[in-house]
């Protein structure tokens, strides 16, 4: 497998809040993740920050299933005691965190927010992990189609994040094959790009660092309004 990711400030924010993590393990295993931080400039970063943090230093060898679920409890528990005991006037600061590890033919992820999680096979993109925002919420409800829920004003208001009391990472597993690509993004990348946009510069051929650098082009041409962060994986 190869992986490649890139983060950009953007057009409108003074901080990059979002963090990325590549990590190659024993046995040809690999752990990628997406964090995208909450709650202030600083204290935004802090908490995307310790959230990769504990999975980029884990003492992983053969990861199991639920593993990944465990090390974003961990670092749930840290910013939350962080927060209260050494650094009240971060309090409110949070992040998301889509991570996925592939071992062989799968690929066990897990979420928290509304970084995403997608699969690109056969020139076809498919969303894996559901953005856990009110407006999707009101997406499932029925009051709003999928198009005015991915402009709705409640896309950037989360259901949940890490830094929170209650917390319930959603773990997922797929299958994948060789010549899948795999691509965790914030909302920065997503948010602003029209439909097709994301599969059209996925299905050319280049090395995954030009896709990641043309993915996020287009996002700062859509408007660069957030941090944009991609990780790109092919199997």
């Amino acid at each position: 497998m190869e992986a490649h990711g890139l983060s950009h400030i953007g057009l409108k924010r003074q901080v990059n809040q979002d963090r990325y993590l590549i990590r190659e393990l024993a046995d040809d295993q690999w752990l990628l993740a997406v964090a995208d931080g909450m709650g202030g400039e600083v204290a935004g970063e802090v908490a995307a920050q310790m959230v990769v943090d504990a999975l980029a230093r884990a003492p992983l060898t053969r990861v199991r299933e639920g593993q990944l679920a465990e090390l974003i409890d961990m670092a749930n528990r840290r910013i939350i005691f962080d927060t209260a005991h050494n650094h009240p006037e971060r309090d409110g600061m949070g992040s998301t965190i889509t991570a996925v590890l592939v071992r062989g033919d799968m690929a066990y992820w897990v979420q928290v927010g509304d970084s995403r999680l997608y699969l690109y096979r056969g020139h076809r993109l498919q969303q894996i992990t559901v953005d856990q925002n009110l407006a999707q919420f009101l997406r499932e409800e029925g009051e709003l189609n999928k198009v005015e829920a991915r402009r709705h004003p409640l896309a950037g208001v989360l259901e949940q994040a890490v830094g929170c009391d209650a917390l319930d990472p959603v773990p997922g597993r797929l299958s994948v094959m060789p010549g899948d690509v795999l691509m965790l993004c914030s909302d920065g990348l997503y948010g602003d790009l029209e439909p097709g946009v994301k599969g059209a510069i996925l299905a050319r051929d280049d090395s995954l660092e030009k896709k990641c650098q043309l993915l996020i082009q287009a996002a700062l041409e859509a408007g660069g309004r957030d941090n944009i962060t991609v990780v790109l994986a092919r199997l």
